[in-house]
């Protein structure tokens, strides 16, 4: 009797060790659940540049910090993508949760450096460009949902316009965050900026239309499979 619990409970034990090793989270998402967390002291940090409370050395010290964090957040989105493809550690958690953090990131950097309280002096983003960036990511984010209510599949593949939107994106960011630093050094540095922002709008455009055009094929396939499946109506 003794025997047959101590089996029962080491095949418990054995069955709990396998189901934590499947919900082990791996590296690539771990990172990028550190990328979503450090969005939090970035906006913090942004949000108090303006704060009349606070010097002006701190508010330079405040923006350089911001700096640091947004460039430690870009890098490491290429990192947790770099190591999921090498090391075959891509996960239907980190799929959805990559494109997430680079959502949430950028809608809250756009956010901020259009208000009063968050921008960067002598470079605040233009009302229609974070209308831009930001409306791709709704629509997107729409779509989404609209090809999981009609398919119940969750299909996400991301295309080279959508990376590239992306990229001109946090190097608008960076550049715009660098601003004060540099706009005495490089000459015409803030007419640069302004063509950087204005093609990050223009990236945001094309990708959605891309998605939105292979959301459509993908809905049309999807439905000419179900149509031709044996017993269907209009098979």
């Amino acid at each position: 009797m003794d025997e047959n619990t101590d089996r029962k409970e080491s095949i418990g034990v054995l069955r709990w060790l396998n189901r934590s090793r499947e919900f082990r989270l791996s590296w690539p998402t771990r990172i990028t659940l550190v990328r979503i967390l450090l969005i939090i002291p970035f906006v913090d940090c942004m949000l108090s540049m303006h704060d009349p409370s606070v010097t002006k050395g701190g508010q330079e010290f405040l923006r350089h910090v911001a700096i640091v964090l947004f460039f430690v957040m870009a890098i490491s989105d290429a990192v947790d993508g770099y190591w999921a493809r090498h090391r075959k550690q891509i996960t239907k958690l980190g799929a959805f949760l990559d494109p997430l953090a680079d959502k949430l990131l950028i809608t809250c950097a756009s956010l901020l450096l259009v208000s009063e309280r968050g921008h960067v002096d002598g470079f605040l983003l233009p009302m229609t460009v974070v209308v831009l960036i930001i409306g791709k990511d709704v629509l997107i984010t729409i779509g989404f949902l609209v090809m999981y209510l009609i398919t119940s599949r969750v299909h996400i593949v991301p295309v080279l316009a959508g990376k590239l939107a992306t990229a001109l994106q946090l190097t608008m960011v960076t550049a715009v965050l660098i601003g004060p630093d540099l706009v005495e050094v490089i000459p015409g540095y803030r007419e640069l900026v302004h063509v950087l922002w204005w093609s990050a709008a223009a990236a945001a455009v094309v990708a959605t239309v891309v998605y939105i055009r292979n959301g459509s094929r993908y809905i049309e396939d999807y439905e000419r499979t179900q149509g031709q499946r044996p017993g269907t109506p209009g098979a």
